[in-house]
């Protein structure tokens, strides 16, 4: 199944072409305004429905080169914001939505065999039904390293 996203805004316009696999999107492809290849996605997951890997690619004159690499690491307890329901979810890149498990590490790199140069690392507290109640998130960039603590509410229905 091959679907097609046109987002518009003030000043732009660009299309992605959506690939789906097996009830998964396994590739995203970005054109530009003028209906140009710009740039490629592929995606990769396990067999809980869990985004493993990105590979993202940057297209000119049809040449791909891979321009980075994003690989995902999940725990074993139900995402209470999981919900995908909508394609633009995963353009956008909503981790959140788009996962059935929690999101514990990603890490960014050049190509598979080089050094991470983005990291995201995240601890969560639990309640006793297995929500996550409080996640503590750390992002390193380079050298750089920026700690954020989150609280989690529910909604009683």
């Amino acid at each position: 199944l091959v679907e097609k996203v046109t987002i518009t805004g003030i000043g732009y316009k660009y299309m992605d072409v959506i690939k789906w696999h097996n009830n998964r999107v396994v590739e995203i492809e970005g054109y530009s305004e003028e209906e140009i290849l710009t740039e490629r996605e592929d995606i990769d997951y396990d067999a809980a429905g869990n985004i493993t890997q990105t590979d993202h690619y940057l297209v000119e004159d049809d040449v791909e080169e891979l321009s980075y690499i994003v690989q995902y690491e999940f725990d074993d307890k139900a995402n209470p914001h999981f919900e995908f329901s909508d394609p633009a979810d995963l353009v956008s890149f909503n981790i959140d939505k788009v996962c059935p498990n929690n999101l514990v590490r990603s890490s960014q790199r050049a190509s598979l065999d080089a050094e991470p140069y983005a990291t995201t690392e995240i601890e969560y507290t639990y309640n006793n039904s297995g929500l996550p109640t409080q996640r503590n998130i750390q992002h390193v960039l380079f050298s750089s390293v920026s700690d954020a603590v989150e609280k989690i509410y529910y909604k009683k229905i």
